[in-house]
């Protein structure tokens, strides 16, 4: 069996220790390990690890086989902070973030940065980690002009809200390309200490969307309206 078949069979087994015993068998250094996919997924060995929250592989490939922590997918750009972001592989994160040449505001085909992955599925440690970088940017939007703040609010996760507004003082007030604030959001879900914590910090209730709509409309229930761009879809936009 080629040494491509072992690291393949083992990371589809999440085998990650065995993947590094096969690595190392590679004495010749055959196997470009740095730039080799996975035929079905088109993931690197990094990323696999990354996905599959082995800190072991990730510190391997990066300490004795020199791979290129900012290394990304192909085709939808991701790389192994966002998957690591993505996945809560709080462990990982934080080595990634030891490295000096890690970008932590690399985006994706979509625009998200590591910091938009961990607001949206709520890992506060992680959210923690990367607000305490001083080149982290907080307040950098996606495709849709959200910002890792409108997506914290819109899943309703109140403690990331809070780090990212009262800790990373994030920008309020920033509209997506719908014109929706992160009050507009906290309204719409009825989050009433969200939308206290925001107006707090200088959230400006009568900012109006593109239809018209200040974020207090979208707190009324009018939630199924066929005009709403939003309307069954909130977590969506």
């Amino acid at each position: 069996m080629s040494i491509e078949q072992e690291v393949w069979n083992t990371i589809s087994r999440k085998d990650y220790l065995s993947t590094i015993d096969v690595l190392k068998s590679d004495e010749e250094g055959t196997f470009q390990v740095d730039t080799f996919l996975n035929p079905t997924t088109k993931k690197s060995v990094t990323l696999e690890a990354a996905d599959g929250g082995c800190l072991e592989l990730i510190k391997y490939l990066i300490d004795q086989r020199n791979v290129d922590p900012n290394q990304k997918h192909q085709k939808n750009g991701v790389t192994s902070l966002h998957l690591a972001a993505r996945g809560k592989h709080t462990s990982i994160v934080e080595y990634l973030l030891t490295q000096s040449s890690i970008d932590v505001n690399a985006q994706d085909r979509d625009e998200y940065t590591a910091l938009h992955y961990a607001a949206l599925n709520g890992a506060k440690d992680i959210v923690q980690l990367l607000i305490a970088r001083h080149d982290t940017k907080v307040d950098i939007v996606d495709y849709q002009q959200r910002t890792p703040l409108m997506r914290a609010v819109e899943q309703c996760f109140t403690d990331v809200a809070h780090e990212l507004i009262v800790k990373a003082k994030a920008k309020v007030n920033i509209q997506n390309n719908h014109g929706w604030t992160a009050l507009h959001y906290a309204s719409y879900n009825q989050r009433k200490i969200i939308c206290e914590m925001l107006l707090k910090h200088g959230a400006v209730s009568t900012i109006k969307d593109r239809e018209g709509h200040q974020a207090l409309y979208w707190g009324y229930g009018h939630w199924f309206n066929e005009d709403n761009p939003y309307a069954c879809a909130c977590p969506h936009h």
